[in-house]
């Protein structure tokens, strides 16, 4: 992935989960700040993309096996925030994280962003397909996500690609300033199915 590749992937992403990321992990402003760290943090092997004329047009994050999608390092919030500013929102990223881990039979989505221009073409779905194809290739049993509940859309289309839903949490006010107060957590099982 080009370093122009790589800034593309960082701005669908951030335009499809800006009110999370200014509000609860980054701490950031303005848009190009979040944006910046993502293309710094953005581990490219954790993804699949989709190209439209060699252009970013989705991304699909992942993690297992102790890896993931995205990880700020230290000298990023440091550079961004300054000594006290990056320590803490450090923290705070870092607290989120230990609560977030997929199962360990089971590849998780840490987001899907397709851009404004391609939507409706199908792209979310076909990055799905690829997520699923890479956790049957790596032996794993299963894709797991959560979706939030101002975003029913989402969890329609999950639904409809043979996600369950294992439960449903509702946090309140701890994460109003994300833009949701709530998520559904599914699963589907690929191990066994043929390859897509």
């Amino acid at each position: 992935m080009s370093p122009g590749q790589l800034l593309e992937a960082a701005t669908v992403y951030y335009e499809a989960f800006a009110h999370k990321l200014d509000g609860l992990e980054f701490n950031s402003r303005p848009p190009e700040q979040a944006i910046r760290i993502l293309q710094r943090s953005i581990q490219p092997e954790m993804a699949r993309y989709a190209l439209a004329n060699g252009q970013v047009v989705g991304v699909a994050g992942m993690q297992y096996g102790g890896r993931r999608f995205y990880v700020v390092p230290w000298p990023v919030w440091r550079q961004e925030f300054g000594l006290a500013g990056g320590l803490w929102r450090w923290l705070w990223f870092w607290l989120g994280q230990y609560f977030v881990h997929p199962a360990a039979d089971a590849l998780r989505v840490d987001g899907i962003a397709v851009g404004a221009a391609a939507r409706g073409m199908g792209v979310g779905t076909q990055l799905m397909a690829a997520l699923e194809a890479h956790a049957r290739a790596a032996g794993l049993r299963a894709v797991e996500l959560e979706v939030v509940d101002t975003n029913p859309d989402a969890r329609r289309l999950y639904e409809r690609l043979g996600f369950v839903v294992l439960k449903e949490a509702h946090y309140g006010r701890l994460t109003d300033s994300g833009g949701f107060t709530g998520a559904t957590y599914m699963r589907k099982e690929v191990a066994g199915e043929r390859g897509g």
